[in-house]
């Protein structure tokens, strides 16, 4: 049986209090399994979570920023109340954007927003 080591980090960030080990861990998963095949275009990883106001839960955000090796940047967010689907439709976008990057000319930033 084969085993692939990550070749990018991915970091995880949020200001909230309730923040749980399990959302840390889906993002941390779903990025890696989602992006792997991009990897040799990747440098790092950035997860972001964040509310409109502290304790309101009527609208989240979840940002993926990547950093690429040839230094363009491609971001990708998703608004809404859930948080793993957050972080599914967020990584939904990014990989849009890395499919993208990679039948075009590199070095332009790439964004995607999915309400």
């Amino acid at each position: 049986m084969r085993t692939e080591q990550q070749q990018f980090p991915i970091e995880v960030r949020t200001g909230w209090v309730d923040y749980s080990p399990a959302l840390r861990y889906h993002a941390s998963q779903q990025v890696g399994a989602r992006l792997a095949r991009f990897a040799g275009l990747i440098r790092s990883v950035t997860v972001r979570f964040s509310d409109d106001a502290p304790g309101t839960t009527a609208q989240r955000r979840c940002d993926i920023d990547v950093t690429t090796r040839d230094g363009g940047p491609i971001s990708g967010s998703s608004v809404g109340v859930e948080r793993f689907t957050l972080v599914d439709r967020a990584v939904d976008a990014v990989v849009e954007l890395l499919r993208h990057r990679t039948s075009h000319e590199p070095g332009h930033e790439l964004r995607q927003r999915i309400a």
